[in-house]
């Protein structure tokens, strides 16, 4: 990071100002989700995804029943319709999520969420939510300062 930040006049703090660093050419490449790159695509940016070659982390999309729920019964009523066929074909194809059950996409749509699954890495959230403001505060301090430098 101490190696582009002197190329990047900032760094983006939020996701709305990232799309408006990509929409006015004032990026050129990013960290973002597969999801999100492709949305805007259709958006009219010009953006590719890519899946790193040493591998990348997949955000998942969690639905869960909380414990002690009043209506248990209708939270997984309503799971099981979030893993319906028709859902995860909508998400796919409008959303652009990976499905979470093995639905037979669209042809061009499973194509555009095509990516080698070996690669996946997976994060361990724990250490992520303990490290965080740690990795933050390194960032502002060693990084921050040279941005655009």
């Amino acid at each position: 990071m101490k190696t582009i930040a002197g190329y990047m006049p900032t760094f983006a703090k939020s996701a709305a100002q990232l799309q408006q660093n990509l929409q006015n050419k004032s990026a050129a490449y990013t960290t973002w989700t597969m999801a999100r790159s492709l949305t805007q695509k259709d958006a009219g940016l010009p953006l590719e995804f890519v899946f790193p070659q040493e591998g990348g982390n997949i955000v998942p999309n969690v639905a869960t029943l909380v414990k002690g729920a009043k209506h248990p019964n209708a939270a997984k009523a309503f799971i099981d319709f979030l893993l319906s066929d028709e859902v995860q074909t909508m998400y796919a194809t409008e959303l652009y999520y990976n499905p979470a059950t093995a639905v037979k996409l669209p042809e061009d749509v499973a194509k555009q969420l095509e990516f080698d699954r070996s690669k996946v890495v997976n994060f361990d959230y724990d250490v992520i939510g303990k490290e965080t403001a740690s990795w933050l505060d390194r960032f502002n301090k060693e990084i921050a300062p040279i941005t655009g430098k």
